[in-house]
């Protein structure tokens, strides 16, 4: 990774651009803030159009009030405010490049970069073509044929995709979008929030009794977690290990009907909800736990094409994890005996591996595994930001002064 950082006289101009409630504790919103803070450490001049991002920071804010997101109403609201709030930013600010997200439905970077002329640059964190949509919202066909036809805008118009390496490889084979056309950047964790601590100590914090055997679950609770079937295989891991207790943190459109499942199968005092958890206390509830998981479905896409932020915040904490081999780094995982790649969509896999790993009782040996998977495979959000600002500044060379 390249060693990078920009001096007064050098400084790039980006404008970022984020569709996602930059207030919010989902994975889309975590990224956005620790993206702007890493442009923000790396000397880079920032200024923010985003859905309601904080009123106060040292940095011009554009920001764009929507209720919620996602819903047509918020993409109305964004594809219009966020379009007049984009122009008044380059007016004001000047940039040299549009950094932006690749949400569903996000028209207004890629229009802003071609009434402008300024280079668009897109990072992908989820996958391409309304994948999601056409899974898990059939009925909603009309929304799902204006997102791709957006995305296929957003594409053509951009200069340079920056992906995790499995959503790299559903663009390029998507879209045909030539190599030299797309930064590989890994997902990094925030080495400051991140790392490895002490489980009781955790444990007493939350109240957790000391003797539970924990899984735990981080994210929003959505169709393509794959937490319908961690659920129903609940009564079998029960009957071999009584002491193990499921622990969701995070909230979605998923909860009350898992809540329902989880109580239809008579599990209510072996799950524990915790609803939508403030970034900064995460890392304590993945610390009190034993294993982690990520469970992603084998219809999201293929196997290692699925790059998540939750597999690297529980390998920073310490934790195996047991992993879907949807995720990119489930055979690193499963090669450094740090956790256990399962088929996706196995229930008879998933029940072996918690089995294998809640009946153990020398989980604490991986606090001196891990940190060395971490240096070797895991960057922080800082040493991420530099590289991409690097890659930004040679592409359009910027250091001149110019645009390739």
């Amino acid at each position: 990774m390249n060693s990078f950082k920009q001096s007064k006289q050098q400084r790039t101009k980006l404008l970022l651009m984020f569709y996602v409630n930059m207030r919010g504790h989902g994975g889309d919103a975590i990224r956005s803030r620790e993206t702007v803070a890493g442009f923000v450490n790396s000397g880079v001049d920032i200024s923010v159009v985003g859905l309601n991002p904080k009123e106060k920071e040292s940095f011009p804010i554009y920001p764009v009030c929507a209720p919620g997101q996602g819903g047509w109403l918020t993409a109305s609201v964004w594809n219009t405010v966020g379009l007049l709030q984009g122009l008044r930013a380059y007016w004001e600010q000047k940039p040299q490049v549009i950094y932006a997200d690749t949400a569903p439905g996000s028209l207004t970077p890629a229009l802003l970069s071609r009434l402008t002329g300024v280079p668009l640059v897109l990072e992908v964190n989820t996958p391409v073509g309304g994948c999601d949509i056409a899974l898990y919202r059939p009925s909603e066909w009309v929304r799902l044929k204006l997102v791709q036809w957006i995305e296929q805008f957003a594409f053509r118009q951009c200069r340079l995709v920056v992906a995790a390496s499995g959503w790299a490889d559903l663009v390029k084979e998507r879209y045909a979008i030539a190599e030299e056309r797309i930064l590989r950047c890994p997902l990094a964790v925030n080495r400051e929030l991140f790392y490895p601590q002490d489980r009781d100590v955790a444990r007493r914090a939350l109240g957790i009794p000391s003797d539970w055997r924990i899984a735990i679950f981080v994210g929003g609770l959505s169709p393509w977690q794959g937490l319908e079937m961690l659920v129903d295989v609940a009564p079998q891991v029960r009957c071999v290990c009584p002491k193990t207790h499921f622990l969701i943190v995070g909230d979605g459109l998923l909860r009350e009907s898992l809540m329902r499942r989880v109580e239809k199968l008579g599990m209510s005092e072996a799950f524990t909800f915790t609803g939508e958890i403030a970034y900064e206390r995460v890392p304590q509830y993945i610390v009190a736990a034993d294993v982690g998981l990520a469970l992603f479905p084998g219809k999201r896409g293929r196997k290692g094409g699925v790059s998540a932020l939750k597999t690297l915040n529980y390998l920073a904490c310490g934790k195996p994890v047991i992993v879907s081999e949807m995720d990119e780094l489930a055979e690193t995982i499963e090669n450094m005996g740090v956790g256990k790649m399962i088929q996706a969509d196995s229930p008879s896999d998933l029940a072996d591996a918690l089995v294998n790993w809640l009946d153990r009782s020398d989980s604490g040996q991986y606090l001196c595994i891990l940190p060395q998977l971490l240096k070797v495979r895991i960057p922080d959000w800082e040493s991420t930001t530099l590289f991409i600002v690097s890659n930004i500044t040679q592409l359009f060379n910027l250091e001149k002064g110019g645009i390739k």
